[in-house]
């Protein structure tokens, strides 16, 4: 949309009208009419004289325009349309094979409370062996052996936590998962304690 349409509306309705004599017009009408101008142009152009090429004139220049395009033309052309049946052909057949089906399926097993093995103690007294050991022995950096023996004073009141929670309130899953996990960061450290000796 163009801006300040209506003040360049009012600046044209304020322009001065001048209409040219009409005899102006008749002069470029004049000089437009080409019979008027020369009324014999049309005799003269019959009069001019007719030229024949010689014979073979034609033939040269035939033999002078690139006649390979329009073989390569044609020969693209039949390419591309048996590329093009070859491709349909193919997506055709694809179709109609039969494709290989995958089937899923899923299967749940649930474990009863009795099949769990309750044998998270059973590695208390290799475990204070270990400790044992690695408190009489000499060390490198005894201030890493006091951090991993922390760390195994927490993981230990956790795990007698989780085990108070048990026999309070139950097998639960969650607990057990739970327990689970604090046994295997208290294997961890028990290794790095080991590195250590």
């Amino acid at each position: 949309m163009e801006k300040n349409k209506h003040t360049l509306q009012e600046a044209l309705a304020r322009l001065p009208l001048y209409e040219s004599p009409q005899q102006n017009w008749d002069c470029i009408v004049a000089d437009l009419d080409l019979d008027a101008q020369a009324p014999s142009w049309k005799t003269q152009l019959k009069s001019l004289p007719a030229y024949a090429p010689p014979e073979d004139a034609w033939e040269q220049i035939a033999g002078e325009l690139p006649t390979t395009s329009a073989k390569r033309r044609k020969l693209w052309t039949k390419l591309a349309s048996a590329a093009a049946i070859a491709l349909l052909l193919t997506v055709g057949w694809w179709q109609t094979q039969e494709k290989e089906t995958v089937q899923l399926s899923l299967s749940q097993e649930i474990i009863s409370d009795q099949e769990i093995p309750e044998d998270w103690d059973q590695d208390e007294e290799s475990i204070a062996e270990v400790m044992q050991l690695a408190a009489n022995s000499p060390m490198e950096n005894p201030a890493d052996f006091d951090r991993l023996k922390e760390n195994l004073n927490e993981l230990n009141q956790a795990k007698a936590e989780l085990m108070a929670l048990m026999e309070a309130y139950g097998r639960d899953p969650k607990v057990i998962r739970e327990i689970g996990e604090i046994e295997r960061q208290r294997s961890a450290v028990i290794k790095k304690v080991v590195t250590l000796i």
